[in-house]
């Protein structure tokens, strides 16, 4: 269904997103369709977190932040996996995204709704496992 069609028969409402994903190797982000190890994530082009991952120190990734002159490239095992304008996917790191766009960005919005979600799945899947 294109965007304006859904929009349509929500009465102008954009419809929402797809939840928030907690990846835990890089195998499960890197093998993603729109993933794309080159991608530099900036301001402009940032659209949205696909998820959240923490990775184990053998797995660690290059930030694909753009700085204002080069790639950010610090290893990191923790941090967002971010869309872009163009549908691809690309690595932030978790302290370099809070530098870089700040608490009260959309960034920051979006990570408070995906850590939401997050959370939310996570207690929903202890609390069936309890049952």
């Amino acid at each position: 269904m294109s965007g304006s069609t859904s929009e349509a028969l929500l009465g102008g409402i954009p419809p929402p997103l797809a939840r928030a994903l907690h990846f835990t190797s890089r195998l499960e982000i890197e093998s993603r369709p729109g993933f794309d190890s080159a991608i530099l994530v900036t301001r402009e082009n940032y659209s949205g977190l696909v998820g959240d991952y923490s990775l184990p120190e053998a797995e660690r990734v290059a930030c694909q932040l753009q700085r204002k002159h080069d790639r950010c490239n610090q290893s990191h095992g923790i941090g967002w996996l971010a869309r872009t304008t163009g549908e691809r996917e690309g690595y932030i790191g978790g302290d370099c995204a809070e530098k870089y766009f700040g608490a009260r960005s959309q960034f920051g919005r979006d990570r408070a709704a995906a850590r939401r979600q997050i959370d939310t799945d996570r207690l929903v899947e202890r609390i069936a496992a309890a049952m």
